[in-house]
């Protein structure tokens, strides 16, 4: 059906992001999701942290922290990499209290 997003994330990589994981698996599984559409797009693209999973290799973790003192909560967005091409597609989305333990870091806003 298309996508909803293509954008650029901090390493010059293209990240995009169709209608149908955004409406049935991340909306559809979070409806409260819907308002974090902006979060979504800005974590990709201006992310604090950009580790990889820990059992998947080629999914890294985009994490960015939104909110003020006990309000804040990281949007965690994760990307599947297509490495020849170097290109992402997001797999689901979702706010979380901190990166996750275990994974590797691969990139930290500076």
């Amino acid at each position: 059906m298309g996508n909803l997003f293509e954008l650029t994330d901090p390493q010059g990589r293209k990240v995009a992001c169709s209608w149908e994981v955004w409406n049935i698996h991340i909306v559809g599984r979070r409806k409260w999701m819907m308002k974090r559409f902006e979060e979504v797009q800005k974590t990709v693209q201006m992310p604090n942290l950009i580790q990889q999973d820990v059992v998947r290799t080629n999914r890294e973790s985009y994490y960015r922290l939104f909110g003020i003192g006990n309000d804040s909560l990281y949007m965690k967005v994760v990307v599947e990499f297509d490495q020849l091409f170097k290109q992402g597609s997001v797999i689901t989305a979702y706010t979380c209290d901190q990166p996750k333990p275990g994974e590797t870091v691969l990139w930290m806003e500076i």
